[in-house]
């Protein structure tokens, strides 16, 4: 009994030692204006492998409440393309480290490959998910100085496969990770195809605009894809505020590098698979 009781004050002690220590070490928030379900998990998987390394780093990582933190020592998950026009926020800010691309996807019912001049030149309905996908379709239309007459249709992504399908639209546009378990339910109803930007045509329109960057969706995900598809991509950086040490930001690149295999596998392959030299108004403060 008395081994027991001095076993169980032992472990009581370190318990509490640990929490003390927690306790004391810095906080650092993270916090995503995106708000989009993927965002959040990454920002948790995020913490999580920042926080395997809480001894080491001294510091511990929290999910912010708010998209605005009040504190100096702040992380945030940060679309290219949503600050292209809210320069004021660029000043407190410093790029970290690229986290993953999401493309552009403009799905058309059918076999046939259409390019994507061919698909603006005429008036037509677009189904989307996202605002973002028709800002992206706009901007492509005047690089390309064409005057596109653009009808929207807001939907759910479950609701792809009966829009599409149906005739109720003439395509669908979204912007996603892939490979996108909503498009590849489509095939069940009907085929489609992804229009591909073919490379000339990339770099022409990315020229003009370095919010976005020039990208493709590997072939063999979607039936009928069978090759690459070049389209746009916006990249999601993590930021952090200009007040984090040169120190911290190290060691949160070293722990979301080394941990976040471990904490989330599908989230480290986003990160494996990105280039490096993303750029995009924010990254160029710096």
């Amino acid at each position: 009994m008395k081994k027991f009781i001095i076993y169980f004050l032992v472990c009581y002690s370190i318990q509490v030692n640990a929490q003390n220590n927690t306790a004391n070490q810095k906080k650092i928030y993270i916090t995503t204006d995106i708000w989009q379900q993927n965002s959040t998990k990454v920002a948790h998987s995020i913490c999580k492998a920042i926080n395997r390394d809480h001894d080491k780093n001294n510091f511990i990582c929290e999910i912010s409440p708010t998209t605005k933190p009040a504190m100096d020592n702040w992380l945030k998950l940060v679309q290219c393309d949503r600050y292209q026009q809210n320069t004021q926020d660029l000043n407190s800010m410093q790029a970290i480290m690229p986290l993953y691309i999401e493309k552009l996807s403009i799905i058309t019912k059918g076999n046939s490959k259409k390019n994507i001049r061919n698909i603006l030149i005429n008036p037509i309905k677009i189904a989307i998910d996202d605002d973002r996908a028709v800002d992206v379709i706009k901007f492509i239309s005047k690089a390309l100085d064409i005057s596109s007459q653009i009808s929207t249709k807001k939907i759910m992504p479950e609701e792809y496969a009966a829009y599409l399908c149906s005739d109720k639209v003439d395509a669908i546009a979204t912007i996603t990770s892939h490979a996108n378990q909503d498009i590849l339910n489509i095939s069940k109803t009907c085929t489609f195809t992804i229009s591909s930007i073919n490379q000339p045509t990339l770099q022409s329109i990315v020229q003009k605009d370095n919010a976005y960057i020039a990208t493709t969706i590997s072939g063999g995900i979607y039936p009928g894809s069978p090759n690459d598809i070049g389209t746009l991509g916006i990249a999601t950086v993590l930021m952090g505020s200009k007040e984090l040490s040169e120190q911290v930001i190290n060691n949160t690149k070293d722990s979301i590098t080394k941990n976040l295999p471990l904490v989330s596998k599908k989230h480290y392959t986003y990160l494996e698979k990105k280039v490096r030299d993303i750029k995009c108004p924010i990254s160029q403060q710096n």
